[in-house]
């Protein structure tokens, strides 16, 4: 799947002296003797291209060499399904519809699959986020949310967006009774998927190697396997089941759609599974694993860990380090 609506082939021949015809989608054939060929504007949707030799002036190779693709040039819709309602400005406050400081919560949906949502509370920056969403508690007085959604392709929908009013709580939150209580969870991690890549994959099986300096690494499509090699690398391993290891290095992993393995090594790393049944393993430093959507394996090794295998059934073994987490089914305490 690209979002280039006007994608350029590279294509050669091991017989000398040949030309070549190139096709989209069966129409006309066009002379593309430079080995390569750029197809006009092309509506969203399923294409397929392929390109012939042609010997002897007019003899056209039967078996032309083919591929196909998806172009989605379209970003997915984002829907608020419920939270706070809007306040709308004009009307005096005590007329306007507000929450309590501790009742900030969202649900949203997109109208694609597979995408991953950003959120933005008033003049914050765009953070990875997933349905529901919202802080433990919120100053009183006027904010905005946002939440955005981007596709397998590259693009960012609009932003759906509330405006909405907290009060003051007046009753007093109820006593943690827990003596030893999970501390609060990180703040979520920038995707790798949303950074401009140093190293680029295709939309088939890939095996990618960065470099020991600093890597932005993406696979795009197909069973990827990749590695990060030294330095705090960044590494998008798209759709497909992929493999991923971030080798030396505090390295942000993220595996994208489908069944990845991911794995950290040295380093203070971050694992992201996205969709799909993933396998997550930390290493011997104080790693993240987040599981994302799909029934993971968490493993978290030595180190002081932070395990969430995100809102299906997961399995966590945070491994000999002192440990925390949500949402596991836990093979090993914390």
């Amino acid at each position: 799947m690209i979002k280039d609506d006007s994608p350029t082939f590279r294509f050669s021949s091991t017989t000398a002296g040949v030309e070549f015809v190139c096709r989209i989608d069966g129409g006309t054939a066009r002379p593309c003797d430079s080995g390569s060929f750029t197809a006009p504007a092309l509506r969203d949707g399923e294409h397929r291209f392929s390109v012939a030799a042609v010997a002897g002036g007019d003899v056209e190779d039967p078996s032309p060499a083919e591929t196909s693709f998806t172009v989605d040039t379209t970003g997915p819709a984002v829907r608020i399904t419920s939270g706070p309602r809007e306040a709308k400005k004009g009307t005096k406050a005590g007329k306007r519809r507000a929450v309590g400081q501790r009742a900030v919560r969202f649900s949203f949906t997109s109208s694609e699959s597979g995408v991953m949502f950003r959120c933005k509370l008033d003049g914050s920056k765009y953070t990875l986020c997933s349905s529901p969403y919202g802080p433990e508690s919120m100053k009183p007085g006027e904010h905005r949310f946002r939440v955005r959604a981007l596709d397998n392709a590259g693009n960012y929908g609009k932003a759906a967006k509330v405006h909405f009013l907290v009060k003051k709580d007046r009753s007093k939150p109820d006593p943690d009774l827990d003596p030893d209580p999970d501390p609060d969870p990180p703040p979520p991690p920038t995707d790798p998927c949303s950074l401009t890549p140093t190293v680029i994959g295709t939309e088939s099986a890939d095996e990618l190697r960065g470099t020991p300096g600093v890597d932005v690494i993406h696979g795009l499509g197909g069973e990827d396997e990749i590695r990060g090699l030294a330095g705090k690398d960044q590494v998008c391993g798209g759709s497909g089941d992929d493999r991923i290891v971030g080798d030396d290095g505090d390295d942000r992993l993220s595996g994208g759609p489908g069944a990845d393995t991911i794995r950290g090594g040295a380093g203070a790393d971050t694992l992201l599974g996205g969709d799909g049944d993933d396998l997550l393993e930390g290493n011997d430093d104080d790693d993240r694993l987040l599981g994302g959507r799909g029934s993971d394996d968490l493993v978290g090794g030595e180190g002081r860990d932070f395990l969430d295998g995100g809102p299906d059934e997961d399995k966590c073994d945070g491994g000999s380090g002192q440990d925390s987490g949500a949402s596991c089914e836990r093979a090993t305490p914390f």
